[in-house]
């Protein structure tokens, strides 16, 4: 068994802000009338069907993770300098802990790219059954068809920001956590300043 009260990894990225801007004029991806997905939101369908492993026999999935695994190795071992503490202990609870063990990970959060870039990990499988499912921002992943279905494959839970945590999505993240699956949070803090 696993001690996870002194499991705890911090990994320092230097990544740089997005290169790409968003455009606002991209099209949502509106709930289709057949979807009977609970987790649909808003009158939003963010995919739910792309999000299972069976979908189209995890070829999709595989792709995903093996390309965005690699392109993020790169990055990690030769265009940045990293600094990984309790890297093991790490890889020790995604890879070795019992069989329907769930886990939370929880990291800052300073760029766009911090996500998939923490995942290139020298000895981090990029094995699409041990890969964290992860929270993001249904504005900026999840704002058309094309990164709907992407985000999804790469196992991205779409949540809306300022919402609040009694949202669909969130029912989802819970599901996986009971599914004894690996969920990872990156922290994405900000001030409001409100009047008066």
């Amino acid at each position: 068994m696993l001690d996870c009260s002194s499991a705890a990894a911090h990994l320092v990225l230097h990544v740089g802000d997005p290169f790409w801007q968003r455009s606002a004029l991209i099209p949502t991806v509106p709930a289709s009338d057949h979807s009977s997905s609970p987790y649909s939101f808003g009158g939003m369908d963010y995919m739910p069907w792309a999000a299972q492993p069976s979908h189209l026999g995890g070829i999709p999935r595989r792709v995903v993770f093996t390309t965005v695994g690699a392109l993020s190795k790169l990055w990690i071992s030769f265009l940045n300098s990293t600094q990984v503490h309790n890297q093991q202990t790490l890889f020790n609870l995604v890879k070795s802990r019992p069989r329907g063990t769930p886990l939370l990970t929880i990291s800052n959060h300073m760029s766009t790219l911090d996500d998939p870039l923490m995942w290139g990990l020298r000895g981090l499988p990029a094995d699409p059954k041990l890969g964290r499912w992860c929270l993001a921002a249904n504005d900026i992943c999840f704002t058309n068809a094309l990164f709907s279905y992407f985000f999804r494959l790469g196992k991205c839970i779409p949540i809306t920001r300022g919402a609040g945590i009694y949202q669909p999505h969130m029912n989802e993240a819970l599901d996986r956590l009971k599914e004894g699956e690996w969920v990872h949070e990156k922290l994405k803090l900000r001030i409001n300043c409100c009047g008066g």
